[in-house]
């Protein structure tokens, strides 16, 4: 990862999401750190059934725990930071050493594989209902396991040496991760408020201190003339009778005139109150006031997404971890391609602010940043050295720095620069394909479409054919001109099959005189 930020790209259902959600249920602190039967790859269940299936014909003394998931996180630190919360995780005082490497394991023990054996011996052979099982017992089974692993400076690699940790609150020390999902809240249902609720979230976790002074001195003067009022009206005075005021003569009834009886109410009205309930968002049009709701769904996404960042970091300033890890999660939803442009460009300089805040502030601690993403316009407009890029390989996910496409170019660094420039302003869709077809000119764009629709219609889909529609394929078409060669590279980075359509263009035998 980059120290700032990193987009994972990729097509959909190539384990952005999966990442994610590992990386929140270890390193969230409010989560609860259960897994679910589907967190597991779809391959490694099949192979946890068929282990278990072979446990009564394995002696005690031969029997091993059963993997579900493992996750590791190499650390890189430097003497600018701080060592506090990283020396206990620290394996050898190696001073070429600058690695931690922590290891997450989800597994079966051992004593509890007798266990599963003998419950599912009914059904040892239906792996359908084997998995009817674990979704429904799963946590009973699988317990976490934490250690600090070694790492050999020398060959850059995790050595066997491995130290058993038992507290997850020192690793929360060390990194917190903190999110804006997919599936955040953003409606224009009259009924929803959901940028209001995020406002005072935000007011909430900044405890007023990071408010502008002028503005909360505002707000105080405020609440104290309220609540002035509204204890007048409860408990009335001399010239008015307060709403509560024949209560406490009737109460009076029972303590006699001892002035122990007396009551009164007093309004105790605090900003966290008044913005829980009472703050409602609103955009000025004109000389006019409309609600949130009222607003496209795609600048409700964008307001929501910088309200959230905000909250996210106010929670940040209060329970800092050395690495704060902050995930945004397709921000392109409902938003057009102007929007995404303005969103990377700026976003970058947005959390830059807040980390310079945290350093001046004399705190060690950094902020991180994940973006994933299906957006080709987010990807044209973002830096490259930036991207991570997963794909989906033989039931397992590939993912690949865009970085090492450089050293695959080699010495033909111009040619690098080329292909990175061509997606930077024509095909970033290319992340996202399964097939490209390149082409040289404007002619093979406007007939190739026409072509393929009649190949499929001459080739009529059904059940019982194995071969999808051409038009329904995920393919995508780049003019190249004579340049298709220069991409090789590319696509073997990208792993997607290729289609070359060149002209045969005539050639004539010059005859060259010395």
């Amino acid at each position: 990862m980059k120290n700032d930020l990193s987009l994972i790209v990729g097509k959909n259902n190539c384990g952005k999401t999966s990442v994610l959600s590992v990386l929140e249920k270890i390193f969230n602190k409010n989560s609860n750190r259960n897994l679910v039967w589907e967190d597991i790859n779809l391959n490694h269940r099949r192979e946890i059934f068929e282990n278990i299936k072979r446990v009564s014909d394995i002696p005690d003394s031969e029997l091993s725990s059963i993997l579900g998931i493992n996750l590791q996180i190499w650390i890189q630190y430097s003497e600018l930071d701080s060592y506090q919360n990283i020396q206990g995780f620290m394996m050898d005082l190696n001073p070429e050493n600058n690695f931690i490497i922590l290891e997450f394991s989800y597994i079966i023990p051992t004593q509890k594989l007798r266990e599963i054996s003998s419950l599912t011996c009914d059904f040892a052979d239906d792996f359908s209902k084997f998995e009817s099982f674990m979704k429904k017992d799963l946590n009973k089974f699988f317990e976490i396991q934490i250690y600090s692993r070694g790492y050999n400076p020398i060959t850059q690699e995790m050595t066997e040496e491995k130290s058993d940790l038992d507290e997850m609150k020192d690793v929360h020390k060390i990194i917190k991760v903190r999110g804006i999902s997919a599936s955040r809240e953003v409606s224009n249902k009259e009924n929803n408020h959901s940028l209001s609720k995020t406002s005072n979230r935000f007011y909430k976790l900044n405890n007023g201190e990071e408010i502008n002074s002028n503005a909360n001195n505002l707000l105080q003067s405020a609440i104290l003339k309220a609540d002035e009022t509204l204890t007048r009206a409860y408990s009335g005075d001399d010239s008015v009778e307060g709403i509560f005021t024949s209560v406490f003569e009737r109460v009076k009834r029972f303590g006699g005139n001892d002035s122990e009886a007396e009551l009164a109410i007093h309004s105790s009205l605090s900003e966290k109150d008044i913005l829980s309930n009472n703050t409602t968002l609103y955009y000025k049009h004109d000389d006019s006031l409309l609600p949130e709701t009222y607003n496209g769904l795609g600048y409700l996404n964008l307001y929501g997404i910088i309200f959230e960042i905000e909250t996210l970091m106010a929670d940040i300033k209060n329970e800092p971890a050395d690495i704060n890890l902050i995930y945004i999660e397709e921000p392109e939803s409902h938003t057009h391609p102007q929007l995404q442009y303005i969103f990377i460009k700026n976003i970058k300089d947005l959390l830059k602010e807040h980390n310079d805040e945290l350093k001046e502030s004399g705190d060690f601690s950094c902020i991180q940043t994940l973006i994933t993403t299906h957006s080709s316009h987010i990807v044209s407009d973002c830096n490259f050295d930036d991207l991570i890029y997963f794909k989906r390989d033989a039931g397992t996910v590939i993912s690949k720095v865009f970085n090492s496409l450089k050293e695959e170019y080699g010495k033909d660094q111009l040619g690098y620069k080329f292909v990175k420039q061509y997606l930077t302003l024509n095909n970033s869709e290319l992340f996202f394909a399964d097939k490209v077809i390149c082409i040289e000119g404007d002619t093979e764009r406007i007939l190739l479409p026409t072509i393929m629709q009649k190949v499929d219609i001459s080739n009529p889909h059904n059940q019982s054919s194995m071969i999808m529609p051409l038009l329904s394929q995920n393919i995508s078409i780049i003019e190249t001109g004579a340049h298709s060669h220069v991409f090789r590279k590319l696509f073997d980075f990208l792993g997607i099959k290729v289609l070359i359509i060149t002209d045969i263009d005539p050639a004539n035998k010059m005859k060259i005189i010395a």
